[in-house]
């Protein structure tokens, strides 16, 4: 029948749009990351599904055949853990499976962490490079932080919770004075942020742990 991409709440789950929770209510399989956060925000929620699947990175190729066919026949919905499914997760897997077995895939657009930090950067925004996940092999990681010094425009940089002081020391000892956005644990209560050169955050985010996304200025 049908595979839909519902947003989640990236910290304050009041976030979940009404129509979201009036589609995820009337859905016959809601596929999520992980079993425990998944049956979490269905409780949260008061949503009763007849089944549940899980799809991240330990799912093989069986399993994706098994979600396409559940798409074929069934109305589904996809969720992440937070915010916009399928965008820099395994759910890409599926929605490309899903074209290319002709089901019609739909969105249920809502929180974003990305364009909350653009929003929030106050930065010359015309154009921006969205860069995600540096890799964690230490050589090609070096190699990615410098490749950074070449692009004027923003940029967009995510990682783990506890690589958030990683990577600002990294890319302060390549570009100390370049202007920063960080926004950490976006709607949350201990939601907070900070804009200044990147040398100044270092002390703020010393042994600290949190979800974030990193925006570096344009040049």
């Amino acid at each position: 029948m049908s595979l839909c991409l519902v947003a989640t709440p990236i910290g304050n789950p009041k976030d979940i749009s009404l129509r979201a929770l009036e589609y995820l209510r009337t859905c016959d399989v809601i596929i999520g990351e992980e079993k425990r956060e998944l049956q979490k925000f269905l409780k949260m929620n008061d949503i009763e599904v007849g089944a549940i699947e899980l799809l991240n990175e330990h799912s093989t190729a069986s399993d994706l055949k098994k979600l396409v066919t559940l798409a074929k026949e069934k109305k589904v919905a996809l969720i992440s853990d937070c915010g916009t499914p399928a965008f820099c997760d395994p759910g890409a897997n599926l929605v490309a499976a899903c074209y290319g077995s002709g089901i019609t895939v739909t969105t249920l657009p809502g929180a974003s962490s990305v364009m909350a930090a653009l929003s929030l950067s106050g930065f010359e925004l015309s154009e921006f490079v969205f860069r995600g996940f540096l890799s964690q092999k230490t050589e090609e990681r070096a190699k990615e932080v410098k490749s950074l010094l070449k692009e004027r425009r923003a940029i967009v940089l995510m990682d783990t919770p506890y690589r958030l002081e990683k990577l600002v020391v990294e890319l302060s000892a390549e570009m100390p004075k370049r202007e920063v956005f960080l926004a950490a644990n976006t709607t949350q209560r201990d939601e907070w942020s900070f804009r200044g050169q990147i040398e100044s955050l270092l002390p703020k985010v010393s042994g600290k742990k949190a979800e974030f996304v990193l925006v570096l200025g344009p040049l």
